[in-house]
């Protein structure tokens, strides 16, 4: 079973538009609108790909970004959906792309099509 793009998003309606649409084109998508419990399903279900928004309730996208830095068997590849601007010091690995808000659907498909593994 291929393993699911997660979608960190505390904008319930954006997060759930954001997954029906991956779910349109093919992908299994897992919402979450706070990193901690993104952070517990990695560790026990891993992911092809983590979209998340920076700003969160609880823990906020950095940390969460920093805390999958961390992990010792490696993190999946992250996008970053944000509104704010990001330096480029924030595009190191396992970071590969931003996607800054608002941003076409059809931009959020050819993000999740280039840095997702195991949708080969």
């Amino acid at each position: 079973m291929r393993r699911p793009i997660l979608v960190v998003e505390d904008d319930e309606s954006l997060g759930a538009v954001i997954a029906e649409t991956l779910k349109d084109v093919g992908y299994q998508a897992v919402i979450f609108s706070h990193a901690e419990s993104a952070l517990q399903y990695i560790e026990t279900d891993g992911a092809a790909l983590v979209l998340t928004d920076l700003t969160l309730g609880g823990m906020d996208g950095w940390e969460f970004i920093e805390r999958m830095r961390q992990r010792p068997g490696g993190a999946p590849s992250i996008v970053i959906m944000t509104g704010s601007e990001v330096s480029a010091q924030s595009l190191l690995p396992p970071v590969r792309a931003v996607l800054p808000k608002p941003f076409e659907l059809s931009e959020l498909i050819g993000m999740v099509a280039r840095w997702a593994t195991e949708y080969d």
